[in-house]
């Protein structure tokens, strides 16, 4: 496994050409709580045990650089969501009612979808994101390894007591690059 811990001192540019990314915010984490969740997280299965991912976490300086550079992306390149199948539909509109209404965003109510979405490329106001990366090349097996390592991670975390928020950042991963690292 390979964790680094991104602060403004450090180097550029982990992401690299054939990286994919997703983004989970962290709220204000002790170190030792942190290392206990990522030693936990590192059991998780991976096709052919070859543990394919790659977790950079960013704070400070850093983070502050990457809200700003994930800001432009979106206002500058807006992508929408995933088309899913009419199964499923519903659900997404029953989450968005429920986490939308909860912000006091109506549906009809644009602007304000977008400034409540906005916030997930803010990492919520979090002061440390993680930035989890794959390799593109690798398939849908690897990818489900990653997603086990994210959750056990997640799990890890909260049962720590830390609070978490998984985004995606994929879709801006030119953003992520060079201010993640």
């Amino acid at each position: 496994m390979e964790v680094e811990v991104v602060t403004a001192a450090e180097g550029a540019g982990p992401l690299g050409p054939g990286r994919v990314a997703a983004g989970v915010a962290i709220v204000d984490v002790a170190r030792g709580l942190l290392a206990e969740a990522l030693s936990l997280a590192q059991l998780a299965p991976s096709n052919s045990n070859i543990q394919p991912w790659r977790l950079f976490i960013v704070e400070g300086e850093r983070m502050k650089r990457l809200r700003e550079a994930l800001r432009q992306e979106v206002h500058s390149n807006p992508r929408e969501l995933a088309p899913l199948p009419a199964s499923f539909r519903a659900h997404r509109r029953e989450l968005g009612a429920l986490v939308y209404g909860a912000m006091g965003v109506a549906r009809d109510d644009e602007a304000g979808r977008a400034r409540a979405a906005q916030r997930n490329y803010e990492f919520f106001g979090a002061p440390t994101a993680g930035i989890l990366c794959m390799h593109r090349d690798l398939g849908l097996v690897d990818a489900v390894g990653v997603g086990m390592y994210l959750q056990t991670l997640i799990l890890g975390l909260t049962a720590r007591g830390i609070g978490t928020v998984e985004g995606n950042v994929s879709f801006f991963d030119t953003a992520v690059d060079p201010v993640s690292g």
